[in-house]
C-alpha cells in the first residue's frame, strides 16, 4: 500500500535527519546545512512533514465503546504516524536552527580572536 511504502520513507527520514543533526551540532558540517541550500532543504523537510503530520492528525479515527482489535490497532497506528511525522517536523526545524546559532556563535568566536589578536600586537606581544 501507498501508506506503508510513506510510513518506510518516514521512519528513514527520522533516521537521516538524526544523522545530520548530529553531524550539525558536533561537526563542521554546520556550515553546509547553514548554506541557502541547506536551509532550503530542511524547509522543504518542513513543510514536507507538517503536511504529513496534518494529513495523519486528521486520520485518527475516532474512539469508540467498545472497540474490536482491528479499531484499536488502527487507531494506536494512525497516533504512531502522527507522532512519527511530528517528531520528523521538530527535527527538521531543529537542525535549521541549529545550523544557523552554530554558525552565528562561529561568527563571534572568530571576530573574538581577531579582536584578541589585534590587540596583543599593540601591546607588542
Amino acid at each position: 500500500e501507498v501508506a506503508k511504502v510513506f510510513n518506510k520513507v518516514d521512519y528513514a527520514a527520522v533516521g537521516a535527519l538524526v544523522a545530520v543533526l548530529c553531524l550539525t551540532l558536533f561537526t563542521p558540517f554546520f556550515k553546509v546545512t547553514a548554506q541557502p541550500g541547506g536551509r532550503l532543504v530542511m524547509f522543504l523537510a518542513s513543510v514536507y512533514f507538517y503536511g504529513r503530520w496534518q494529513m495523519n492528525v486528521l486520520a485518527i479515527p475516532e474512539k469508540v465503546l467498545n472497540p474490536t482489535p482491528v479499531q484499536q490497532a488502527d487507531f494506536y497506528r494512525a497516533g504512531r504516524n502522527a507522532y512519527l511525522d511530528f517528531s520528523c517536523l521538530v527535527i527538521a526545524l531543529f537542525i535549521f536552527t541549529a545550523a544557523r546559532f552554530r554558525v552565528r556563535i562561529d561568527d563571534l568566536e572568530r571576530r573574538l580572536s581577531e579582536k584578541e589578536g589585534v590587540e596583543d600586537t599593540k601591546k607588542g606581544k
